[in-house]
């Protein structure tokens, strides 16, 4: 219903039982199909000649609203009941502010149906203030609401009258709870000041928006995706481009050029203060490339600038794109704040390595939406407007904080139980998030990018942590995952490998190894690795048979723990860099201890890793960097010595194998033996030789008693049962 007059309007107001959140969704499909091409009130919004009626069926989608409710609320129920969400151990109910009031821009009818419709599906009776402008659409929307969606009609209220009408507003302000004004920015003040303080107040005043394009980043650029977000100006829209920053080192003169090229959109008919600003702005242009050499471009539909200052510059009713140049985004950022409350979208055009800097330096200085060109009117759905979820600013939130019996919800994990039975580990649900976003940061510092195609071969199941890890971290950075696990069908993996060619897989080095071998001709040329070391042998496979080239640790970390360090790019392949923020790393006696800041529910303090770790130089880039040493266990104890397993490997590389090997200790009637497996042919007299050249050896035993207790044996090596890693020394006495 529209009302005409403010008295009739607040007494025909009441609170009412709203219908559930997914019956008032359910109203949208068929409001959707009478609005879309060829449906009645199409053809009627048509006959009417309401601007953008096209569009007002994208509006009434109910899988959009459903996705942007679950996103800004994280469960659309609690608008329904109370709930529980997330990792809080309470419950949450979403209720709506009371009577709220939408004040639109007149323009812009599209705005008054999303603004009104993101009040229906936050519980709230709302009255929509019509101008002449929007009376048309509303009172069309009004009756087609009333027809097809009865529970969603019921909670609006139109209004005509004309803004700033102290008669009206003196008693709507103070009938009301809640008012979302988007528009001018004297409207905006105008409103805000004449408010009663019982009213919460959410504004959407003016924004600008514009592109920014690096050299590197122009390579890439599709200038028909760019022209997109400049023509759709006519809509009057904040998020449209009217300022185009380019990096120093472009060129300007072949920029212009290109995007005339691509530019093929009709311009409205201008009204005169329209007109005279752009003749404005071409005079000015004339006069530049007189002083300067920089002319602009100005024809019947296009009309674009060069200017010499950084500031964010509205233009003439969006009809006039200005051209600047920077040369570091710090610079333009330095320009930019001073315009903070206005600064909107940001078309953003770099390279993937460039792209963290800008969004970090620019959101910094109030920038809060960036996206791809060709996408700056395109919202992605559950997105911010205005760096807030506007829907949740609608509600208040009431909660049941009744104490839980139940612990949280969360992941139990075991550890690999080399030396004795596993020892169990428990994350909560937030844990073991932070722990994939933690990992997350160290993959893409070694150079995983979003589009890569990526392979997970760490085997899933038995109470493992590391394939569940991987395949969240991995969903972090926007890669393409195929979650293999172990491989079972070689075939399979042989195909899709073949189908869709990986950048890079995650596995452990023996497994890999193995699969190499059986896949060759294959090219993958990046392997994450974890669980063993990347021995020289198992680089020298996988690099013959998939044509490897960098080989990256998956991230130094323990079940126990959580991510300790990822790997240094710039370092040797022991070394790393600790995730600093998260872990506390001591040395002592060589061994390194870490304490966990994320892990809470099951503290990690002063833990053991099992490693010899050394503390590496700092580079005055305040990272703390340390280099792996060895396990602190990799020491041989048998026959009353003990020697370094890196001994062994000293002598197989002197005997010219490659040393990838495996020491057994057995115990029989004769004594203890020291067993090599090896599968290279190697003769026993020349390791055992080696072996007694060794001090500590030496002293406590002589040749021939070597001799009678070393064994060399070939055949496959011994896995553990629960992990199916290697060991490299396995103690079966």
């Amino acid at each position: 219903m529209i009302f005409e007059d403010i008295e009739t309007l607040v007494d025909h107001i009441s609170s009412k039982e709203v219908a559930h959140i997914d019956d008032l969704l359910g109203e949208l499909d068929e409001l959707r199909i009478h609005w879309s091409k060829g449906g009645k009130y199409y053809q009627k919004a048509n006959e009417l000649g309401i601007e953008y009626f096209e569009q007002i069926s994208d509006l009434f989608s109910s899988f959009e609203w459903k996705n942007r409710l679950d996103i800004e609320l994280r469960d659309r129920r609690a608008l329904d009941d109370f709930v529980n969400i997330g990792h809080y151990q309470g419950r949450i109910h979403y209720t709506g502010l009371g009577r709220l009031l939408h004040i639109t821009a007149s323009n812009v009818a599209l705005g008054m149906i999303d603004s009104l419709l993101m009040g229906v599906f936050t519980k709230n009776q709302n009255i929509v203030k019509l101008s002449d402008e929007t009376k048309l659409a509303g009172g069309l929307i009004q009756e087609s609401l009333k027809e097809f969606a009865p529970s969603i009609e019921s909670q609006i209220y139109f209004i005509n009258y004309r803004g700033g009408d102290r008669s009206v507003e003196d008693i709507l302000f103070k009938n009301i709870d809640a008012v979302i004004a988007w528009g001018g920015e004297s409207m905006v003040d105008s409103v805000s000041k004449r408010l009663p303080s019982h009213v919460k107040f959410i504004k959407h005043g003016p924004k600008i928006s514009f592109h920014v394009i690096s050299k590197e980043g122009l390579k890439e650029l599709d200038y028909a995706l760019l022209v997109q977000d400049i023509t759709l100006y006519h809509q009057q829209a904040c998020a449209n481009s009217q300022n185009i920053y380019l990096e120093q080192g472009i060129d300007k003169a072949q920029f212009l050029k290109n995007i005339q090229e691509k530019w093929s959109y009709q311009r409205n008919t201008l009204d005169a203060d329209s007109a005279v600003e752009l003749l404005k702005e071409s005079q000015l242009d004339l006069y530049r490339e007189f002083k300067q050499g920089e002319a602009g471009i100005h024809k019947e539909n296009l009309s674009i600038s060069p200017s010499d200052n950084l500031f964010p510059e509205p233009t003439a009713l969006n009809g006039h794109i200005r051209i600047k140049t920077f040369s570091k985004v710090e610079e333009l950022a330095k320009n930019l704040a001073p315009f903070r409350p206005y600064l909107q979208t940001c078309g953003l055009q770099t390279t993937s390595l460039e792209r963290d800097h800008y969004l970090k330096v620019l959101s910094h200085i109030g920038v809060n939406r960036f996206t791809s060109v060709g996408h700056m009117l395109i919202p992605m759905s559950g997105s911010p407007h205005d760096g807030e979820f506007n829907l949740l600013s609608l509600t208040t939130v009431a909660t049941d904080e009744k104490s839980l019996d139940s612990r949280l919800g969360g992941f139990l994990y075991a550890s690999g139980g080399t030396t004795g039975d596993p020892k169990f580990s428990f994350y909560s649900n937030e844990e073991f998030n932070q722990t994939a976003k933690i990992l997350s940061e160290g993959f893409f510092q070694n150079g995983l990018t979003p589009g890569k195609r990526v392979g997970n071969l760490f085997a899933a199941g038995n109470l493992w942590s590391s394939f569940n890890a991987i395949q969240i971290a991995l969903g972090k950075l926007n890669v393409i995952q195929l979650p293999f696990g172990a491989i079972n069908d070689i075939s399979l993996f042989s195909l899709v490998a073949k189908k869709f060619p990986l950048d890079a897989v995650f596995g452990l080095p023996s497994l890999l190894v193995d699969l190499a071998k059986e896949t060759g001709g294959i090219k993958i040329p990046q392997v994450f690795y974890a669980g063993e070391p990347m021995t020289r042998a198992y680089q020298k496979v996988l690099k013959e048979y998939w044509g490897v080239e960098t080989f990256s640790s998956a991230g130094y970390a323990s079940v126990d723990a959580g991510p300790i360090g990822y790997q240094d790019p710039e370092g040797e392949i022991g070394d790393h860099i600790l995730f600093s923020d998260y872990i506390e790393l001591v040395i002592k006696e060589d061994q390194g201890y870490v304490t966990s800041k994320i892990k809470a529910k099951e503290a990690v303090i002063d833990y053991p890793t099992g490693d010899r770790i050394k503390i590496l130089p700092a580079k005055g880039d305040g990272k703390i960097r340390f280099r792996l040493l060895g396990r602190a266990d990799q020491k041989i104890n048998i026959w009353s010595t003990r020697f370094e397993l890196i001994e062994v490997e000293k002598i197989l590389i002197e005997l010219g194998m490659v040393p990838d090997f495996q020491i057994k200790l057995i115990s029989e009637l004769e004594g203890e033996y020291l067993v090599l497996v090896i599968k290279e042919d190697l003769k026993l007299e020349s390791f055992a030789s080696k072996l007694w050249e060794l001090r500590d050896i030496r002293q406590t035993r002589d040749y021939d008693y070597l001799l009678r207790h070393v064994r060399i044996e070939g055949g496959n090596f011994l896995r553990n049962s629960r992990t199916g890693k290697i060991p490299k020394i396995v103690d079966l006495r």
